[in-house]
């Protein structure tokens, strides 16, 4: 497995001073209900000129390698001081932490959001495109490894995480701590993600031990989703908390939260019409998800939009769109939608379309609407 999450590394990255793994082939195998993610790997670049993403590969690609850990077996250098293999403080917090939670570094999943390094976090440059361009890794890692809770070592990586995986803005979990001095609070955090996948988020003050609390929180995320209940504040004294369903209300969703959302309307209407629908983690040929129809006469790729749109990019590839206007849900197929447009509309000849290659309603006329009545599939809520 371990091979086909290399192909998710910028390969512009690859001379980079960093790495992409913290352990070996064993860690990164079979299911796994932790992934741990730190921000970027430490240390000064130019001490660390030798030590690549490239040779970060090569090391854990090698069979004698499938053991390795970075909190075991590396030497790290802090403040120009050279550490044994392991001893590093923060390669003992890790094992303090792991430890507590009954896990052994080698066989736990760990990589950094970013893989480039830098001497501090706030000496990395660029840090939200490099964050945006290394995710298609973790994300893989999350799906195949199917992971179960994501322990974010920083707030910030948790911050990136959490919309990127569709969790819920308030936490299910909490440990408060307040500083020596009292002017301080420190959280640390559990969130909740729609296919129960719990992302735990971990602030590290330097004058406040962290591991206990983070390994706590870690610990009932794990035995929560364990027990298939969520465990938060009031089980700690004993009190079942019963579960309340509440009414989401849609502008409050972020967009990765409107498209789940979206789908999930749409999904039910055309399961009306015979259809089972696959949502895809990625763009495969243009599609959103797959309708696949009961009888197995056809499969229809479809592109999920918010509102009415047309693209160039869409034409003569038998996508078919899906989106909502005045109140329903429509699916057409792409080069027909154009068609209708163009007989109803005059979209073809705006700029927005002749100069940039698409166009988009969220109102479109009632004419038009009248032309796609036959492709309406239901109404957009009860």
């Amino acid at each position: 497995m371990i091979n086909d999450l290399v192909k998710y590394i910028p390969a512009r990255l690859m001379r980079e001073s960093g790495k992409a793994f913290h352990a070996g082939r064993l860690a990164f195998s079979g299911q796994q209900d932790l992934y741990v993610l730190g921000l970027n790997p430490g240390g000064a670049p130019e001490l660390h000129a030798e030590e690549t993403l490239s040779d970060n590969l090569d090391l854990v690609l090698r069979p004698e390698s499938e053991k390795w850990s970075s909190f075991l077996d590396e030497r790290w250098r802090r403040d120009r001081k050279d550490y044994p293999p392991g001893m590093a403080p923060l390669q003992l917090k890790m094992q303090e932490l792991l430890g507590c939670l009954g896990l052994d570094p080698r066989e736990v999943p760990a990589s950094d959001l970013v893989f480039v390094r830098s001497r501090q976090a706030k000496d990395l440059d660029k840090r939200r495109e490099l964050m945006e361009e290394c995710w298609p890794f973790h994300r893989a890692v999350i799906e195949q490894l199917r992971v179960r809770v994501v322990l974010c070592l920083y707030k910030e990586v948790g911050e990136f995480v959490r919309p990127k995986v569709s969790a819920f803005s308030n936490p299910v979990d909490e440990v408060v701590q307040q500083s020596r001095s009292g002017n301080m609070t420190y959280r640390w955090q559990s969130f909740r993600a729609p296919n129960c996948l719990r992302i735990v988020q971990v602030t590290r003050p330097t004058n406040v031990p962290w591991t206990g609390h983070a390994c706590t929180l870690t610990k009932r995320a794990l035995e929560s989703l364990a027990s298939g209940r969520a465990i938060g504040r009031d089980d700690e004294i004993g009190k079942a908390k019963p579960m309340k369903l509440e009414r989401i209300e849609y502008h409050r969703l972020n967009s990765k939260q409107k498209e789940i959302y979206n789908f999930q309307k749409s999904a039910a209407l055309l399961a009306d019409f015979g259809f089972n629908c696959i949502k895809l983690a990625d763009d495969w040929l243009g599609a959103d998800f797959l309708a696949y129809h009961k009888d197995g006469r056809e499969t229809l790729r479809v592109q999920l939009k918010a509102r009415l749109t047309i693209d160039r990019n869409y034409l003569g590839r038998g996508l078919w769109l899906n989106f909502p206007a005045n109140g329903s849900w429509y699916l057409i197929e792409h080069d027909e939608l154009v068609r209708a447009v163009g007989e109803a509309t005059p979209w073809l000849t705006s700029s927005s379309w002749t100069e940039q290659g698409s166009y988009s309603s969220a109102r479109p006329s009632r004419v038009l609407l009248t032309r796609l009545a036959e492709y309406r599939i239901g109404p957009t809520s009860d």
